[in-house]
């Protein structure tokens, strides 16, 4: 069980530059994101940091071999003012098949479920107000390892990040729905 995940906040946020009358899908990212490691068999302190560039060994083994994984979902905003993240239970079994099927390290659920309840609520200010808006949270795990061999690798790592987006149909859709 993690007790607690140590945040470093950022010293100005982005969200001063988003403009929440224009939001566009992936346009806008919050200001932190999770990140946790995967080392000698073992996931590491999870922890929340400002949300920064990624520096990868140019022979890490997800940029060759394609050991990667990410799950998306949306934070909601309550009518209430409270923040739901729509169905994260199920969401966490998906990535773990996903994980699984790549034979990667899977993260431990206390560490996804408590690890995007903490940035949601570290990036709270970023959940749009809007009717059919939503904050997207972005999962993914890929194999950190700096080694150029088809390997199943031997590190990880776990990141989440998120960013406000609109509502994803404006309109109704039409389905149809078949039993045979």
């Amino acid at each position: 069980v993690v007790t607690s995940i140590p945040v470093k906040r950022v010293q100005r946020s982005a969200i001063l530059d988003a403009d929440y009358s224009q939001l566009e899908f992936g346009r806008y990212v919050s200001d932190h994101m999770l990140i946790c490691d995967y080392n000698n068999g073992h996931w590491q302190q999870p922890m929340i940091v400002p949300f920064a560039n990624l520096s990868l060994n140019p022979a890490t083994l997800a940029l060759h071999y394609g050991q990667t994984v990410f799950e998306g979902m949306k934070a909601f905003r309550m009518v209430d003012g409270n923040i739901n993240i729509f169905r994260m239970e199920r969401h966490y079994s998906r990535f773990c098949r996903s994980l699984d099927r790549m034979c990667m390290a899977i993260p431990p659920k206390d560490i996804f479920v408590e690890g995007l309840s903490k940035l949601v609520e570290t990036d709270k200010a970023w959940v749009p107000k809007e009717k059919g808006s939503a904050l997207y949270l972005r999962p993914f795990v890929y194999a950190s390892e700096a080694r150029f061999g088809v390997k199943i690798s031997e590190q990880y790592r776990f990141i989440v990040f998120t960013g406000p987006v609109p509502e994803l149909y404006t309109h109704p859709i039409k389905v149809k729905v078949e039993t045979h």
